[in-house]
């Protein structure tokens, strides 16, 4: 299954990215997906799942769900 992993790297500490991405490393094949603006996480989402990503976790605040 191909998951991929919207962040919004701005949201918490820095801390708080670096457990998210430890975390990506433990799901085999899982892509990182970065936001880098306020609407991003839905433009974002609808592409992964237009190029074929079965599961779409969003890790951020509350603007990144």
């Amino acid at each position: 299954m191909q998951t991929c992993v919207i962040l919004n790297p701005h949201a918490g500490s820095v801390q708080d990215v670096q457990h998210v991405e430890a975390a990506i490393q433990r799901l085999d094949g899982a892509q990182l997906l970065t936001t880098e603006r306020p609407g991003d996480g839905l433009k974002i989402a609808r592409e992964a799942i237009e190029q074929g990503c079965e599961l779409v976790v969003a890790a951020g605040g509350d603007g990144t769900i």
